[in-house]
């Protein structure tokens, strides 16, 4: 098993590249997104409301401008008879799957050049282009038109968007901050950056809270970190969920963290699952007195409204009301497991013969071994 501390080296490095920038003014709150069956199993009027709990808006990732690329249209001929000449009629290709990335400051030169090497990679994904790209970047980075354009173009003829978002939010009543300014202070690892915990918060809450909307309209999603390759191809993922309905969440290798980053969470879970109903004989990754078990989530893919059903939102909105995010640094690989275990949600590996195409680093590669 490859040890935690490289890859835990290599977000600190995306966070501390980000300067921490909190918003001064209120933003308004965004109207609610009603999803469609493409992405949404629960009712709308449960939706509304379970959205509604999810926090208030200003503590949370807001939507500013989406700048998408000009995807090729796909065309096919066809005659009326045998005497006529064949027709050409084209269609826009419709998407259900949708890979985000979270963009560094720097997209060109980070790493040198890694993001670009990431999006080129997924070229190598044999899903026919089913899945569109979002590459989420933070206002205050100030990416230029010629760079945004150059990342759409990096992973052409597959749909491309480039989301300008507004990162860095506090939660409500949250101060530590302001006693900390550089980041939450650590016994064991010194110092998380606040742009850390923005990260997990993003990736952890705000990309499945549905009053937000990173991924109206879409059924499933998969997660690449901006430092990561495929280095073969990759077979279409997304059909494991086709096949399967129950299917929720396709996991990468099993992780575990313990000490300071850990604090709380296991009893927290515990205490939600007896509230609940929930079995504890379920949720293995609270079992241990020490430690809590999550996946590694550089890289995973999921249905999406499995992980929006109201037990799913219910637990995330008392990870937001806890702040054990911002307080303790409760990571989102932990957090992601315990809601797949917490509602009983299917779920399988991704499978070995995509592991080893798939990189994932800071100046290495890394090539998981199989789990037995």
């Amino acid at each position: 098993m490859i040890a935690a501390l490289p890859l835990c080296l290599g977000l600190l490095e995306f966070a501390h590249a980000l300067n921490v920038r909190e918003a001064s003014m209120a933003t308004a709150s965004l109207p609610l997104i009603h999803f469609s069956d493409t992405n949404q199993s629960v009712e709308a009027e449960a939706t509304a409301q379970m959205a509604s709990w999810m926090g208030s808006d200003a503590a949370k990732t807001q939507l500013l401008e989406t700048v998408c690329n000009q995807e090729p249209p796909v065309c096919s001929y066809h005659r009326t008879s045998a005497k006529t000449q064949p027709r050409r009629s084209c269609s826009r290709r419709s998407h259900d799957a949708v890979i985000v990335v979270l963009v560094p400051p720097t997209p060109m030169t980070w790493r040198g050049g890694s993001t670009m090497i990431t999006l080129e990679s997924m070229r190598r994904i044999q899903d026919n282009n089913r899945a569109e790209v979002r590459l989420f970047h933070d206002e205050a980075d100030k990416l230029s038109q010629a760079d945004i354009q150059t990342m759409l173009a990096a992973v052409s003829p597959r749909k491309a968007c480039a989301v300008k978002i507004r990162f860095a939010q506090f939660p409500s009543g949250f101060v530590g901050h302001q006693l900390h300014p550089k980041g939450l202070p650590d016994a064991l690892y010194k110092l998380w950056g606040w742009n850390y915990l923005h990260m997990i918060r993003f990736n952890f809450v705000d990309l499945m809270d549905p009053n937000i909307g990173m991924l109206a309209g879409f059924k499933y999603w998969m997660r690449m970190d901006s430092d990561c390759e495929w280095a073969g191809p990759i077979p279409d993922q997304f059909q494991r969920f086709d096949i399967d309905v129950n299917l929720g969440y396709l996991h990468n290798v099993a992780n575990a963290d313990h000490g300071t980053i850990i604090e709380g969470l296991n009893e927290f879970t515990k205490q939600f699952a007896r509230s609940h109903g929930v079995d504890l004989d379920r949720v293995p990754a609270v079992s241990g007195s020490s430690i809590v078990r999550g996946y590694y989530n550089n890289l995973e893919l999921g249905r999406i409204a499995m992980f929006q059903s109201p037990l799913a939102l219910e637990y995330t909105r008392e990870v937001v009301a806890n702040q054990g995010i911002y307080k303790h640094r409760w990571g989102d690989a932990l957090l992601r497991r315990i809601v797949v275990e917490v509602t009983g949600m299917k779920t399988e590996q991704v499978q070995h013969s995509v592991l080893v195409n798939y990189r994932h680093g800071w100046g290495g590669t890394v090539v998981w071994p199989r789990e037995t």
